[in-house]
């Protein structure tokens, strides 16, 4: 099977050793290797590098010639977006204004545009392809002890994560929360022809409910003159708020 995965993937981290992809469910194997939506778009991010893979500061030697890594028992081929990623997410304190800046350094020394489009995609590949990693909410660990539980997170998290790429906005409001933090907030999502509702919902105009722990539902709209409304038949639909 992995004489299929591309180069880059975030597959390889999971293959460096052999049980934590072993002791997969067939099934768990199969979406994780087809889960073509952690690949990062920016052209720096998706660049094929020997990746450390478990950049943290517990593996961070600070020395007089700068810092030095240690402990490579996880070092793999892959993006460049697998160390930015792990290390925004364990070093930045969970601060948007540091992991920009993070990244705003890395790009310069990279020799690549600093301008804000650039930043904010290389945050955005860096935020989804945490999603994925080691400590991550997508951790294959989790698909070990609980083969179903993981693959509804992965079907949850795959068209919310596609919808981002293609809405800027919703993107910019991801990137100011943090995505991880954004889905622990919005743990459960009803979108549009989810079978869970009747549900008529226009993608266009209002990508996403989010269900609250008591089970009611609120909008996440796009534009705040929109509200949810409920339909004779019982049908979910958009109303426009005078």
């Amino acid at each position: 099977e992995l004489n299929q995965v591309p180069l880059g993937s975030h597959v390889w981290w999971w293959a460096t050793r052999d049980e934590l992809l072993d002791n997969l469910s067939d099934e768990c194997r199969r979406v994780w290797f087809a889960a073509d939506w952690f690949a990062p778009q920016s052209e720096v991010g998706r660049r094929i590098v020997t990746a450390h893979a478990d950049m943290h500061s517990g593996n961070m030697l600070q020395t007089d010639s700068g810092i030095r890594l240690i402990d490579f028992e996880f070092t793999c081929v892959t993006h460049a977006v697998q160390d930015l990623a792990f290390s925004l997410s364990k070093c930045c304190d969970d601060d948007p204004q540091q992991k920009r800046a993070f990244v705003e350094a890395y790009l310069r020394a990279c020799g690549a545009s600093t301008d804000d489009q650039n930043i904010e995609d290389v945050l955005f590949d860096a935020e989804v392809g945490f999603l994925g990693c080691h400590t991550g909410p997508l951790e294959l660990w989790i698909g070990h002890d609980d083969p179903q539980k993981w693959l509804d997170k992965v079907a949850a998290f795959r068209p919310f994560i596609e919808e981002a790429r293609r809405y800027p906005e919703q993107r910019r409001r991801l990137l100011e929360r943090g995505l991880v933090n954004y889905l622990k907030e919005h743990r459960r999502f009803c979108a549009p022809g989810v079978p869970v509702v009747l549900c008529d919902l226009p993608d266009t105009a209002n990508g996403r409910l989010v269900m609250n722990e008591d089970g009611t539902l609120s909008p996440e709209a796009r534009r705040d003159s929109f509200a949810i409304g409920v339909g004779g038949d019982g049908s979910l639909g958009l109303r426009l708020v005078s």
